[in-house]
């Protein structure tokens, strides 16, 4: 079976390691645009992403880094630095062949590489949704694919399911409570009932109707920003766009300003 072969890995330039580490500050709330080669290391490293972050979000897929490895940097070192030595170090899954196929390949075999039934992954097509795979393996979405089209992919989005109960249960409470004001007013006020409902039916089913789907979308946001199939992911991870002169720009700046 395709998806059970194993998965191919490559290293990253400089310039997609920066590009990685701008998306990784990206799905942390940081303003990615304020990031350039030249940031000071220690800036971003003091919020919401630290080493500890950086050291798991790279090597998640691919082997560990030595225990020491942090060492090389100091109060001088940049970002740019950072993406150098990330470049040397680190391995990501590979798109081969480098097209939407070899991107749907891909997420199959890793996938599988994270406790999918291979059968199933091996039945992934282009129009395949992706909706029922992102709870169930979501390194494969969070951490390796983003991995290997790096800022190309939009952060993985994972609604608790006590969120989403609770919004059912505000949505029950809300048609509860319209049908038992509805129903104590036909008791008291008969004749105002009748005139109620012919008032208030429309905009009163509305509600209801409203109340419903926003349960059943509740219970069914996880997302993938709007990816819904994996030819829709396979899509993106091959969508340069204007990667190009991000990773040209952060390359060539990754060189200059590392010793």
């Amino acid at each position: 079976m395709t998806a059970a072969r194993p998965v191919r890995t490559r290293r990253l330039n400089a310039g997609e390691a920066f590009v990685a580490l701008r998306d990784l500050a990206a799905r942390h709330g940081i303003d990615a645009d304020a990031l350039q080669p030249h940031t000071p290391l220690d800036d971003y490293l003091s919020g919401d992403v630290d080493a500890e972050t950086v050291t798991y979000h790279f090597t998640t897929f691919g082997p560990p880094l030595p225990d020491d490895w942090w060492e090389r940097f100091d109060d001088d070192s940049l970002l740019a630095d950072l993406a150098a030595e990330l470049a040397d170090a680190v391995e990501v899954p590979a798109v081969e062949p480098a097209n939407e196929d070899g991107a749907v390949l891909l997420a199959r075999k890793l996938l599988v590489d994270n406790g999918a039934d291979p059968a199933q992954a091996d039945a992934v097509t282009s129009d395949t949704r992706l909706a029922p795979f992102l709870r169930a393996h979501p390194a494969v979405f969070a951490a390796h694919l983003p991995l290997a089209a790096p800022g190309r992919l939009p952060p993985l989005r994972l609604v608790p399911r006590g969120e989403a109960a609770a919004r059912l249960k505000r949505a029950a409470v809300g048609v509860l409570a319209a049908a038992a004001a509805y129903a104590v007013c036909r008791s008291v006020f008969p004749r105002a009932a009748v005139f109620v409902l012919l008032l208030f039916a429309e905009p009163l089913i509305g509600l209801v109707v409203s109340a419903g789907v926003m349960a059943v979308r509740g219970l069914r946001s996880d997302a993938l920003g709007d990816l819904r199939t994996f030819g829709d992911l396979a899509a993106a991870m091959t969508d340069r766009g204007g990667d190009d002169d991000a990773y040209d720009a952060a390359g060539p700046a990754a060189a200059r300003l590392t010793p």
